[in-house]
């Protein structure tokens, strides 16, 4: 059976001339994360922009899963993604753009008890998150499922409110932190250097 997956992503502008450039980022990202240098290194050099006829661009979709083992010594299944969607898709952006997703098997993570996620994996999270901000920080970082997969995307596009809050956990940097005011009373937040941490209380 295929594992259901939860998802921290993040989107960038994709720009033709740094292409190249955010590839060789997100494969600096991911072995911050533990990922064998050798194997990212033949990820990356085999992605390319090519949109299809549904305009997203399965750039880099290929990989499977790997066991990373984390600070606590806590062994956590994590797949690397990249995606692409060209503009048509989300007109409001008025740009393609570039989807950087670290997936995990919620049935690791997540406690089908008590209907939510594992305490020690939202600190995992967290963690991943504020590493990614190093690296990309342009429209936030979203922990989603596959019920919420894009929608803050979606949402930040439209102007959607509903669709805007539908994560668990995100890291939105200070330039568009006024778009989260006034949060319902089941999110709060934390203040991080360049932006804010919003976490949902189930």
């Amino acid at each position: 059976m295929v594992p259901e997956y939860s998802q921290l992503q993040t989107f960038i502008k994709y720009d033709k001339f740094t292409f190249k450039n955010d590839l060789e980022k997100i494969k600096a990202f991911f072995c911050e994360l533990g990922f064998n240098q050798g194997l990212m290194n033949n990820w990356i050099k085999e992605i390319d922009w090519k949109v299809e006829d549904n305009g997203f661009a399965y750039t880099g979709c290929n990989l499977d899963a790997n066991i990373i083992k984390l600070e606590n010594a806590q062994e956590i299944h994590i797949r690397p993604i990249i995606l692409g969607m060209s503009k048509e898709i989300f007109n409001d952006l008025n740009n393609d753009i570039l989807i950087i997703e670290i997936l995990f098997h919620t049935e690791e993570i997540y406690d089908f008890h008590k209907n939510r996620y594992k305490e020690w994996f939202l600190l995992v999270a967290n963690n991943i998150a504020l590493i990614l901000k190093k690296y990309f920080f342009e429209f936030g970082i979203y922990l989603t499922d596959e019920s919420t997969d894009m929608k803050p995307l979606n949402g930040f596009a439209s102007d959607n409110w509903s669709e805007v809050l539908m994560f668990d956990l995100a890291v939105i940097p200070d330039k568009h932190v006024d778009r989260y005011r006034n949060l319902p009373l089941n999110y709060f937040t934390s203040k991080i250097e360049g932006g804010i941490c919003i976490y949902r209380n189930f």
